[in-house]
């Protein structure tokens, strides 16, 4: 229990930086309409910061304590460390899988024009930052740590096996990538003001693919490869973006 509640709490203070950075982005981000409709409910820009700091550490306090403890109970929750020869492999694997996501950007952008009207925007310090935090960390805690866990955790209650099995975490894991995609729908609306085959396609490709790589080093190595992953990720795209491609 004591080391359910020191995890929790660093990964609050994480989720504290990770939703301001987020508020920053997004109020950058949004239009002036939707900036307008903000300021009307929580009147300056600053409060829109804190509500946005408050809610992402309050979700990630909760889900980084229970997703520990169903994760111990599951024997899912490894010591927080490296080990070398997993690092490097991981490390290549999300190298690699770095650059495919940078390909949506000349690939997708090729044939959707509102992906390449997103890029022509350029990448801002806090989107790069929020980017790596709140999605690396505290998107891999709600999503694998806590809810795919949650998952195998409720299958496991009808099972008579002690030791969950591969079969339900597979399960658990394509369940948590689909929602994870599903989750990035409303987003896709709003960017795209409507939805075809190659839109849904992308969105599901580009978050539900990528979450379930994601979620599979979680189940192998541990939930800190699973952050590791998906901050390359990022990481490596973000770079190769604002190195290579313009429009």
């Amino acid at each position: 229990m004591k080391k359910a509640i020191v995890f929790s709490l660093i990964v609050m203070l994480i989720g504290l930086l990770g939703g301001y950075l987020i508020g920053l982005y997004t109020f950058s981000y949004y239009t002036d309409d939707m900036r307008a409709l903000i300021l009307e409910q929580v009147k300056t820009k600053e409060m829109f910061y804190l509500v946005t700091t408050l809610q992402s550490g309050v979700y990630a306090l909760v889900a980084s304590f229970f997703g520990y403890l169903m994760a111990k109970r599951l024997n899912l929750m490894r010591t927080i460390s490296f080990e070398r020869e997993k690092l490097i492999k991981v490390s290549i694997q999300v190298f690699l899988l770095g650059i495919i996501f940078f390909l949506d950007a000349p690939v997708f952008g090729h044939f959707i024009p509102e992906v390449a009207q997103e890029y022509q925007k350029g990448i801002s310090l806090s989107y790069f930052a929020a980017s790596l935090i709140y999605g690396g960390i505290i998107e891999e805690v709600l999503l694998r740590l806590f809810f795919m866990t949650l998952i195998a955790f409720i299958i496991s209650l009808f099972q008579k096996k002690k030791v969950v099995s591969n079969r339900v975490l597979l399960v658990a894991n394509l369940v948590a990538a689909f929602v994870f995609a599903l989750g990035h729908i409303p987003t896709t609306i709003s960017l795209f003001g409507h939805l075809n085959f190659l839109i849904i396609f992308r969105c599901f490709l580009l978050n539900g693919l990528f979450g379930f790589v994601f979620g599979t080093y979680y189940i192998k190595y541990g939930i800190q490869y699973a952050m590791l992953g998906h901050m390359g990720v990022h990481l490596v795209s973000k770079i190769l973006l604002m190195i290579f491609y313009t429009i």
